[in-house]
């Protein structure tokens, strides 16, 4: 019982040479929590606008094409009648 006792009284001392207030303190930390959300908060909506923002941009860049049976070969570069081999069909 004696050892609890001592341990308390150490901790006690070390808060008070350490100048510790603990409602102090809890408010520090909860206020850096808040902070370390609004920044994970920010950096997820500057994700999606990255993301947004590179889809917009190949998007653009997509050529539409019509692609008709039989006329390309395998590798879809040559006509048949220019390729030694193409698809029976």
């Amino acid at each position: 019982m004696s050892s609890l006792v001592e341990l308390e009284h150490k901790d006690f001392w070390a808060m008070k040479l350490l100048n510790f207030d603990s409602k102090s303190t809890r408010e520090k930390r909860k206020t850096q929590l808040h902070e370390l959300e609004e920044m994970r908060l920010n950096a997820y909506h500057s994700s999606n606008i990255y993301r947004e923002r590179v889809k917009a941009y190949n998007d653009k860049r997509i050529l539409e094409r019509n692609f008709q049976p039989g006329f390309y070969s395998i590798l879809g570069l040559f006509s048949t009648s220019q390729c030694f081999y193409s698809i029976p069909g």
